[in-house]
């Protein structure tokens, strides 16, 4: 069973306490309140929900009952989303979300980019599988800018005397941000407007390593199915080696998406 069931207990209502536009594409949340309280640590890169008030409504969430979550009606029923862990600050109780920004309207990009100090806003998570194997020789990277949250937690995470490479995707140059990450690790910007169009070629370019080799890769479906493909048939990495997660399907919702993107994280978390 793939590791991103719904969740079960009652999501927490967070508020936000910070809005910041990273990059022409990247806006960047601060999240905190009470609730907050007990939420694990390390958490950074993890998958969270988020649940996302319709437009001009007030949040409504989820409470638990003897079966399970019970829901709102559907006209007061929030927007959930799947998002990644930027950073969670256990003493300050602050957690940092950031929101790829899209020129057509999506629920969540669009909430991101009107959110006001005090918006309600609901979490439950976090979860999901270990992103890279820290006993690795070389570790590859490789996403979109929806991945790019989850790559810079794991470039943080890195020991410094790591080698590798990050191939990252991203809409325009101006997206380019400064990463922290060891300096064996090359980073590796690809530009391109149509999503998936340059990373896949790229991991399938880059020069085979020796030794024990780590690949973490995220971001839109066929990149992805593509790049796990190579990695797991033709270069014989097992499960514990690659990660190899979708987080989103071009031109689809991610209602639309659900059940194709939880049957690919299946196969992710089975062995070959």
């Amino acid at each position: 069973m793939s590791q991103e069931s719904p969740p079960k207990q009652a999501p927490r209502k967070l508020q936000v306490l910070q809005s910041v536009q990273l990059t022409p594409h990247l806006q960047r949340l601060t999240l905190g309140g009470p609730a907050l309280q007990g939420f694990p640590s390390p958490s950074n890169g993890a998958h969270i929900k988020l649940l996302l008030p319709q437009e001009g409504q007030a949040l409504t969430l989820p409470t638990v009952g003897p079966k399970g979550l019970i829901w709102p009606p559907a006209q007061e029923r929030p927007v959930v989303r799947t998002y990644t862990v930027r950073q969670f600050d256990a003493e300050q109780q602050k957690l940092v979300v950031d929101f790829v920004i899209h020129e057509e309207y999506g629920p969540a990009s669009y909430w991101a980019q009107h959110a006001q100090i005090g918006d309600d806003v609901g979490l439950a998570g976090p979860g999901g599988p270990a992103r890279f194997n820290p006993d690795a020789d070389y570790f590859l990277l490789a996403g979109d800018l929806s991945a790019l949250p989850a790559l810079c937690t794991v470039l943080e995470a890195l020991p410094a005397n790591a080698v590798g490479t990050a191939l990252i995707e991203i809409p325009t140059a101006e997206d380019q941000q400064p990463l922290q990450h060891p300096a064996g690790v090359n980073i590796v910007w690809l530009i391109s407007a149509t999503p998936s169009a340059l990373l896949p070629q790229a991991v399938l370019d880059l020069p085979w390593p020796e030794g024990l080799v780590s690949a973490t890769v995220a971001g839109e479906t066929e990149a992805v199915v593509q790049i796990r493909k190579y990695l797991r048939i033709n270069k014989k990495l097992n499960v514990n080696q690659c990660y190899a997660v979708p987080y989103w399907k071009y031109q689809l919702s991610e209602e639309a998406y659900h059940d194709e993107r939880h049957r690919i994280m299946d196969e992710v978390l089975t062995p070959a």
